[in-house]
């Protein structure tokens, strides 16, 4: 595998790196999407209900979101889902209670021991990207954390999350990324995409059970202010050769 993305929820991976996968696979990159907290109940736009029906739905979002890119004359992209309980569900707390700046240390450690030894599974990639954990989602910390705690995992780096990053004021963004990042030694880059805000509301609209048009919308217009580009944050044992498909000079 080329590029592994780690997404913790179906949506987190089409959301943050929609454009980056574009043109990953228009490159001819091996490309794998890991799916972690797949087990949900949470679709506030779908008239689906209980733990089943969401799943099943949010699996149909996945496969359109994936269809998109075997039009595109490649393969496509790689699918595995680890079916793992959302927070909410795992947690037994409501929605919004999810996003905290105070994660439960104890519970939040062996959660976060389990799924590194869950990732340390996984065939190694060339590259892989774990979000930063903006917006302070306890699934996307754990993420995030499980990924540094993977020998497997020789070469990192790191996306940044939508929609939250388009909620935050440019200053309280720059404080989420430098905390996000310490201890880590890599490089703010991006990757651009022609038409990439056009590209990034479609994709988003895939996952229509959990966001309305307005919130695709607002993802788009933040690719566009950045110049049809997402933002990376790349090591420097990245292979040449991938950042030069996937990042202009």
């Amino acid at each position: 595998m080329d590029l592994l993305i780690l997404s913790p929820h179906r949506d987190d991976a089409a959301f943050s790196c929609g454009l980056l996968i574009k043109r990953a696979v228009q490159a001819g990159l091996q490309v794998g999407i890991v799916n972690i907290f797949t087990r949900s109940d949470y679709a506030p736009f779908s008239d689906a209900e209980g733990l089943e029906a969401v799943t099943h739905l949010r699996y149909q979002e996945d496969l359109a979101f994936a269809g998109l890119h075997r039009q595109l004359g490649n393969s496509g992209i790689q699918l595995f889902d680890l079916d793992l309980l959302d927070a909410p569900l795992r947690r037994n707390i409501k929605f919004h209670k999810v996003l905290n700046r105070k994660w439960d240390d104890g519970k939040f450690r062996g959660e976060c021991n389990s799924l590194a030894e869950r990732l340390e599974q996984l065939a190694p990639a060339r590259l892989t990207l774990a979000p930063l954990a903006l917006g302070h989602h306890l699934d996307h910390g754990l993420t995030r954390e499980a990924a540094r705690a993977c020998s497997g995992f020789a070469c990192l780096g790191y996306y940044e999350d939508l929609p939250y990053a388009a909620w935050s004021e440019p200053d309280e963004l720059v404080k989420q990324v430098g905390y996000s990042l310490m201890g880590s030694e890599v490089k703010e880059t991006a990757v651009h995409l022609d038409g990439g805000s056009v590209w990034k509301e479609q994709v988003c609209m895939c996952y229509a059970s959990q966001i309305e048009l307005e919130r695709a919308q607002q993802m788009a217009e933040y690719a566009r202010q950045l110049g049809d580009r997402e933002r990376l944050w790349l090591p420097a044992e990245t292979p040449p050769e991938i950042r030069a498909l996937l990042v202009d000079a």
